[in-house]
């Protein structure tokens, strides 16, 4: 028993004329079956053989044909598939339509869909994943319209045109792709989204971003408010963090992003400051590049904050290599800003932290750059920074400002920290020039017939063999109101009448005045002689003196 049927060329409405069938129906042991075309909406299937049962209609399509639509009920895009499974359930009002292994072809070849669709008259939505040949899209809800698709939740890739060589990545996004003006929107669905770049092994939370399809960039922001180096860094988190383990997890924030797929270069803008180290970076233009495996372009133009609690230092004209969360090298500028607030700028050749983290930095002030440490000083020499502290370093050489006759201006050699609003600097036991030759700080006695005291102030002594007869050594500091020059202990200048030795040179008229320890150079056997007092010396006079002497 059975039939077999064409059914002409009008076809046979099917379910209340919901669909139509045309070609040829059959009825045997295996049911009401046919070979032919299956017309349902916009879209019409050819099959070798659909069952057809009093809900249902089933079977395997050779081919598929969506025509796009686009009216005040219904949009939908143009589809083309082959060997695809169809489902038509006339009481739910849906034709589902399944690939079984060649994707379908969907906006024009614009895009491929591996998974199903489902066509009613309120449009066609769908699930699986889109593949736009440089990225692709998941959903377990799509809606397709003329030439958008839209999904509330979605998984995003962005490849080569391989997509097992994947070039960034991003769940849960609500998506919307407008294929006729090539631009894909995403949006996080929660307070942003984490996207990963695996090939600049780089990772970004973002609350939204956009991808121009043809060039394959992409722009992301975040709401995230950032913080300026002058504000509390609490006030703000960071959103780009490295992957790459050597790294440390180096991170910034960045609330603008740009990614270029060609290059594979993430260019991060309005970067407040990256903090490597101790120390904060500002990038010039508050712009940072990040190239495959984490590599950060060099930063021209930076400013370097160290460190970031203390705050004591800026360098800037900084050109910066990061390389961890902890490792940077850098040079650049600096101004040593002296009492009067004149400025003097330092170049840095080597900017980098220490083992101990703590941003370190050295520099050369040439001898033609004119350079002070006050109004009162020369400097040449050798200057370091330590982030931790106020004062920078200088170990090299320092020459006094006078105009007296017979107290030469001689550079004299020191190390240690300066104060820039209040200059002491040390002097020690043994007083060199920057030729390595003695000075002297005292009054001195010819060792030659006839004998005779002359006063040294960090200049060279006559004779090697001269005697000191009362000399001082700890600090030399310039007393603005007295005009004076001192060496002494810093209490001892602070207050002349304590215990101690201080040598003074008057700018003025040239006075030398020493306090303290007088050398006699003479053995008296049992009598054991302490003498101390002032000597004075005075231009074009022969010494003054003042003494005590204890006898013992």
């Amino acid at each position: 028993l059975g039939f077999v049927r064409p059914t002409g060329d009008g076809g046979l409405p099917l379910y209340g004329r919901k669909a139509k069938f045309a070609n040829t129906l059959k009825l045997d042991d295996k049911g009401l079956h046919g070979d032919g075309d299956l017309t349902y909406l916009t879209t019409i299937a050819s099959s070798p053989d659909l069952y057809f049962t009093p809900d249902t209609t089933f079977g395997m399509a050779d081919t598929l044909y969506n025509g796009a639509a686009t009216s005040a009920t219904m949009k939908v895009p143009n589809v083309h598939a082959s060997d695809v499974f169809l489902r038509l359930e006339p009481a739910k009002d849906v034709l589902l339509a399944e690939v079984r292994a060649a994707p379908m072809v969907m906006y024009d070849a614009m895009a491929y869909l591996h998974g199903r669709t489902e066509l009613t008259p309120a449009g066609m939505t769908g699930a699986g994943l889109v593949d736009f040949t440089n990225a692709t899209l998941k959903s377990r809800l799509f809606q397709f319209e003329t030439m958008k698709l839209h999904a509330d939740t979605s998984d995003f890739r962005l490849t080569e045109g391989d997509t097992s060589s994947i070039a960034l990545k991003t769940d849960n996004v609500n998506a919307t792709v407008k294929l006729d003006e090539r631009i894909g929107e995403f949006t996080s669905n929660g307070d942003n989204t984490k996207v990963e770049f695996p090939v600049n092994q780089y990772i970004c939370f973002m609350d939204r971003f956009k991808w121009f399809m043809d060039q394959g960039d992409l722009e992301l922001e975040s709401d995230a408010k950032t913080a300026s180096v002058n504000e509390d860094l609490q006030l703000t988190g960071t959103n780009f963090v490295s992957t790459r383990p050597e790294q440390d997890s180096l991170s910034f924030m960045a609330p603008k992003a740009r990614y270029d797929l060609k290059k594979h270069l993430i260019t991060a803008n309005d970067v407040p400051y990256i903090q490597v180290a101790d120390a904060l970076i500002v990038p010039d233009s508050n712009r940072v590049r990040i190239r495959r495996n984490a590599e950060m372009d060099p930063i021209s133009n930076a400013v370097i904050t160290a460190n970031s609690v203390t705050r004591y230092h800026r360098i800037y004209n900084a050109n910066v290599n990061i390389r961890k969360k902890r490792e940077y090298t850098a040079y650049g500028d600096y101004d040593y800003v002296d009492e009067t607030e004149k400025a003097f700028k330092i170049h840095f050749t080597d900017i980098r932290p220490d083992t101990s983290y703590q941003t370190r930095a050295k520099g050369r002030i040439s001898e033609d750059e004119k350079f002070q440490l006050s109004p009162a000083f020369d400097y040449f020499g050798d200057v370091a920074l330590a982030a931790a502290e106020k004062d920078l370093t200088f170990t090299g050489s320092t020459r006094i400002l006078h105009d007296c006759p017979g107290i030469a201006r001689n550079w004299m050699r020191f190390s240690g920290p300066i104060d820039p609003k209040e200059v002491f600097i040390p002097v020690g036991d043994s007083l060199r020039d920057d030729t390595g030759l003695d000075i002297g700080a005292g009054v001195y006695l010819t060792t030659d017939d006839p004998f005779h005291p002359y006063p040294t102030f960090l200049s060279r002594v006559t004779s090697k063999g001269d005697r000191t007869i009362i000399s001082a050594k700890g600090l030399l500091h310039y007393d603005k109101t007295k005009k004076s020059y001192l060496i002494g202990s810093k209490d001892k200048i602070r207050q002349p009448d304590l215990p101690g030795d201080l040598v003074s040179l008057n700018t003025v008229n040239c006075d030398l005045s020493a306090n303290g320890h007088i050398s006699t150079g003479t053995e008296l056997g049992q009598v054991k002689a302490e003498p101390f007092g002032t000597l004075d010396l005075v231009e074009g006079d022969s010494a003054r003196a003042a003494a005590h002497v204890s006898l013992y």
